[in-house]
């Protein structure tokens, strides 16, 4: 497996683990519900269907990464449609009486530490896009904040290693 599969598996793993200590219910890693969403959950009586996206918060250069995670990204075969797959995935919500829900796994391979940020999608002004800069990150709920975790692998790093002459 790659890194960028483990990673996701790790974020969708944590995201559920997460979600049931916080006392939501009949929680199920979905395998990618049409490539919309990953985790099933109930609270209250609702039901609600999580797009999980995870990633290093650093770049490949060694910054902190402040840019957005993708939400429901433009697929091949879409033609220039960017909201075709918004459109899609909010319809397969609407059609299992779910409410679609984002969650934003940021992992710091450093440290073995993750945040976990999450919403509404119907919040969101760009339902294309998760906006993580530091701001952003200060108004977006949490359900896991500077969590130590063993499981995180050095290798799901992006930074690019520097060559020695």
């Amino acid at each position: 497996m790659n890194r960028t599969k483990e990673l996701h598996r790790f974020g969708e793993t944590v995201v559920y683990e997460n979600l049931t200590k916080k006392g939501w219910h009949n929680c199920n890693i979905i395998p990618g519900l049409s490539g919309c969403f990953h985790i099933e959950a109930y609270k209250d009586g609702q039901k609600y269907l999580f797009n999980v996206d995870t990633r290093s918060h650093m770049t490949h250069k060694g910054t902190l990464k402040t840019d957005y995670y993708n939400l429901f990204f433009k697929r091949k075969g879409e033609g220039g449609d960017t909201y075709a797959r918004v459109r899609t995935c909010l319809t397969i919500a609407h059609e299992q009486n779910a409410i679609p829900m984002w969650a934003a796994v940021r992992v710091d391979v450093i440290r073995k530490k993750y945040d976990i940020y999450y919403g509404r999608v119907a919040k969101l002004e760009d339902k294309r896009k998760i906006p993580m800069s530091p701001s952003d990150r200060l108004t977006h709920d949490k359900l896991a904040q500077g969590i130590f975790d063993e499981r995180i692998d050095s290798a799901w790093s992006n930074v690019k290693k520097k060559r020695v002459a």
